[in-house]
């Protein structure tokens, strides 16, 4: 017999409460300024503290701009992107991921799937990040100009 896997029903629920304005339905998104004392700001820092500072200064900003090297990263704004349809969809991916991780895992016979920890995944875990289906933050410099398309 033919067995369907059980579904949250709140994992289905798109809460467009979340977007405050008539303007932000109608797009389906919205990008929400975060303030320091928030939990999202002090994570984005801690993603961007660096043990190591001969690791900065080679980007493209100091290459192309002749900037000085800096020593450290801090943030200067964040933002929080609200997008609840893309959201519910994710959360049904990640879900999948779960279920064809468990396969394999039986598959294969393991008692565990392998698992390689980044510097970044305690931050990560404080914004949400679920570890056991090996989701990560992936931290990458990009233009202004290039972001509304991202």
């Amino acid at each position: 017999p033919l067995r369907t896997p059980s579904c949250d029903v709140d994992m289905l629920h798109v809460d467009m409460d979340m977007l405050k304005t008539d303007f932000d339905r109608e797009l389906g998104w919205a990008v929400n300024l975060v303030a320091p004392e928030c939990t999202e700001w002090t994570a984005v820092g801690d993603m961007l503290a660096v043990q190591d500072t001969r690791q900065l200064g080679w980007g493209r900003d100091v290459r192309e701009k002749g900037k000085e090297r800096y020593q450290k990263l801090v943030p200067v704004c964040v933002w929080r992107i609200e997008a609840p349809f893309r959201k519910g969809k994710f959360l049904l991916e990640r879900e999948e991921t779960r279920h064809k991780m468990k396969l394999i895992q039986r598959q294969k016979g393991l008692s565990a799937v392998p698992y390689t920890c980044t510097k970044l995944d305690t931050a990560s875990v404080s914004l949400g990040v679920d570890t056991s289906v090996f989701e990560r933050f992936l931290l990458h410099g990009t233009t202004p100009h290039t972001v509304m398309s991202i």
